[in-house]
């Protein structure tokens, strides 16, 4: 459990903050905090008026609320998603104790076989069926359907059904794109520039969409993403007048996080879309052919430069730099640098995974070996033994498995192989799609 401390205003900085986090962020004056009230008060009145719902919860389409506020309001309006939410719960809760297996590494058991998780899993039945129903009704909520795939998706990753969450999260995805593609056609305001922006607060929360968003990058990254090569192309093409005017540096984490989760998906579809024309072309993993063009330490085959590929890898190596420059403010500075360090290390393994794809064989991978090595003395310093013992072993967005899985997998140091899967037993963690 992660311990509070009240700050005790000591200016410039707060004595308790800087003897026990290491650093204090500052605190608003009071002519602040009253300023942010009125604005506040005033939005909240302002938006009394657009509707009977809106009076009842006045800030609820804030960008303020997380995507679980969202998902508990949903439980007042449909059974099947309070139903979910239950199942999810009974089951997150359920306990794989930490243990040592044969060799004498920790790693953790299997869900126990409780009354607890048979109830989570009658809850969960209960809920399939009758979200089927509301599915199959008239006119069923876009809102309501979205935040139940949501669930299903985090409870089927859980239960190691990855086939069905893969499902469902590519099923999801695909409906948010048509309603994302419908909006474009029917408001005529929509901005090619603001991929990120939602077009329609008032039909779905914010927080929603980069949700499914994000599901969208979880199978792009971590799974055999069953979608054809055009749906890459299109999907590769998302975002680019936002990264146009991506910012020299971030004011949040929560900026940060959005800017490379749009990175991230670009340059994921890219190497899809790369993968799916070697194979459509030659049959191959690579065309034995002579260098093309360099970035920095990486080489470019001549198989890109032919297929129109190089231009491509260039601008996505670029997106991820610039990413990195805007992000080391935050880095440096951030309160929360464990929230910092793992944004960072998904950052590496989009880059390294971006100029591995020009491997040709195993050997060419250990040219990342340094890479690797500082990639798992971060890990390391994010799940240290107090974060390990309090954490329930689940995680909806990806994390710190994607990373460890790849060093585990093409870094042929022993050491530093044996570390990322010694953590990777450690964390246990359930990300979708990959454990």
């Amino acid at each position: 459990r992660i311990r509070r401390l009240k700050c005790d205003e000591t200016k410039p900085e707060c004595m308790r903050c800087l003897r026990f986090e290491g650093r204090c962020i500052g605190y608003p004056t009071r002519k602040e905090k009253q300023s942010l009230f009125r604005h506040n008060h005033d939005r909240n009145n302002s938006s009394t008026a657009s509707g009977k719902s809106d009076a009842l919860c006045p800030y609820y389409t804030t960008s303020s609320f997380t995507l679980w506020d969202t998902v508990l309001q949903g439980c007042h309006k449909d059974d099947f998603i309070r139903d979910a939410v239950i199942a999810v719960g009974a089951l997150i809760t359920c306990n794989r104790k930490l243990v040592k297996d044969r060799d004498d590494r920790l790693t953790r058991a299997p869900y126990e076989y409780t009354p607890r998780y048979q109830f989570a899993l009658k809850q969960y039945g209960r809920a399939v069926k009758k979200m089927g129903m509301e599915v199959s009704g008239e006119e069923p909520t876009l809102r309501s359907v979205l935040i139940g795939c949501i669930l299903v998706v985090c409870f089927e990753a859980m239960f190691s059904n990855h086939v069905k969450a893969l499902t469902h999260a590519v099923g999801g995805h695909s409906i948010l794109r048509g309603w994302l593609i419908s909006q474009e056609h029917s408001t005529s305001d929509f901005s090619k520039s603001k991929e990120m922006a939602n077009p329609a607060e008032s039909v779905i929360e914010g927080e929603l969409v980069r949700a499914i968003s994000r599901l969208d990058l979880q199978v792009v990254s971590h799974t055999v993403d069953p979608r054809p090569t055009q749906i890459h192309k299109e999907l590769h093409a998302e975002g680019a007048g936002t990264l146009e005017n991506m910012p020299s540096i971030f004011s949040s984490l929560g900026e940060a996080r959005m800017y490379l989760d749009l990175v991230q998906r670009r340059t994921w579809h890219f190497v899809l879309v790369v993968e799916g024309g070697q194979y459509a072309e030659t049959g191959k993993v690579k065309v034995e052919v002579p260098i093309a063009k360099q970035i920095g330490t990486i080489t470019l085959t001549d198989w890109g430069e032919v297929h129109g590929m190089s231009d491509g890898y260039l601008m996505h190596s670029g997106e991820i730099s610039r990413w990195q420059s805007a992000f080391q403010s935050q880095l440096c500075s951030s309160k929360y640098w464990k929230a910092a360090m793992l944004l960072q290390l998904q950052a590496e393994t989009t880059r390294v995974g971006l100029h591995g794809s020009l491997n040709r064989t195993e050997c060419d991978w250990d040219r990342f070996t340094p890479d690797f090595q500082l990639m798992i003395a971060h890990a390391k310093q994010v799940f240290d033994e107090e974060f390990l013992r309090d954490w329930h072993g689940f995680a909806f967005d990806g994390g710190v498995i994607k990373p460890l899985w790849m060093i585990a997998c093409y870094c042929r140091e022993p050491v530093t192989r044996r570390d990322a899967i010694a953590l990777m037993r450690k964390v246990a963690a359930k990300e979708f799609g990959m454990l």
